[in-house]
């Protein structure tokens, strides 16, 4: 009824659109949260609001497709610890699909685009890898990396780099890790984070 009213007054759509930017909003804030003590309690929150993230991604994949990577990219932990990620992977996939036929854009606006875009690939190199497919995440990794080095976006290629070395070592090619080991760290340090870190010395208590 209210969605009914909401059609006959032409308000619709700007509802939509803010329904939207609250849970990337939302899904921006549950980012950092979900690798901190508290991740339970954010996942619980998630998981309560799932329907609403549902129809989000429903509304932004036909209007906003800027917004839908940007909330898939902060979810993934969420994906990750509920065992979506069959779920996130289609919500990537399918938009960056329709990334690419969004019109040309120009100056900062490209820059923009290379970054959400970046930041999907890792998502979906994070959660194929969790489902044990290395051949997806490895090559997703690839695609992340060389967008992350177009765009200065260090922090990024940190922990993209380590888990594209855990990939290739779980797959059985441990001499790309020895290849990545010392970048990784090196620019985890430069940019203060832990994350990437105890990634790249978790993989040489691996590889020992």
């Amino acid at each position: 009824y209210a969605r009914d009213k909401l059609m006959e007054a032409g308000e619709a759509e700007q509802m939509r659109n803010r329904h939207l930017d609250y849970f990337v909003q939302l899904a921006e804030i549950a980012e950092q949260e979900l690798l901190e003590s508290t991740a339970l309690s954010w996942v619980n929150r998630l998981e309560e609001e799932y329907d609403n993230l549902r129809t989000a991604f429903e509304w932004g994949m036909e209007n906003n497709v800027l917004a839908v990577l940007k909330m898939a990219y902060s979810l993934q932990y969420f994906w990750y610890r509920r065992g979506y990620e069959t779920e996130g992977r289609k919500w990537v996939e399918e938009a960056l699909e329709r990334l690419q036929s969004l019109p040309t854009v120009e100056g900062e606006d490209i820059h923009q685009r290379m970054t959400v875009a970046a930041k999907a690939w890792q998502a979906i190199s994070f959660l194929a890898s969790s489902q044990g497919d290395f051949t997806s995440s490895i090559a997703a990794s690839r695609k992340c990396e060389e967008l992350a080095r177009q765009t200065g976006d260090k922090r990024l290629l940190a922990t993209v780099l380590a888990f594209s070395a855990s990939s290739k070592m779980m797959s059985g090619d441990p001499a790309y890790a020895n290849e990545v080991m010392d970048e990784v760290r090196s620019i985890a340090r430069e940019v203060d984070d832990p994350f990437a870190l105890s990634m790249a010395y978790g993989m040489i208590g691996m590889h020992l």
